[in-house]
């Protein structure tokens, strides 16, 4: 079980950290909201996210085939 959990966790690491903390943020905008509140909201990251680095950075990784390096926050 903790060999699954350490996995997951270098799965998430290897993610761009600003995705990986927006979808926190989502999830915990979310919990406690109407389902319509909570899409509106994840409408509205996935809109600024658009614009981030780390969107060309895993496009061409995933182009190429490649591993990519994310920028600390």
């Amino acid at each position: 079980a903790i060999q699954q959990v350490l996995e997951v966790a270098r799965g998430i690491a290897l993610k761009s950290p600003v995705a990986v903390q927006m979808t926190k943020k989502s999830l915990v905008y979310s919990q406690s909201r109407p389902n319509k509140d909570g899409l509106e909201h994840i409408k509205l990251i996935n809109q600024a996210m658009l614009q981030s680095d780390d969107l060309k950075k895993a496009a061409m990784a995933t182009a190429t085939k490649t591993e990519t390096e994310f920028d600390n926050l």
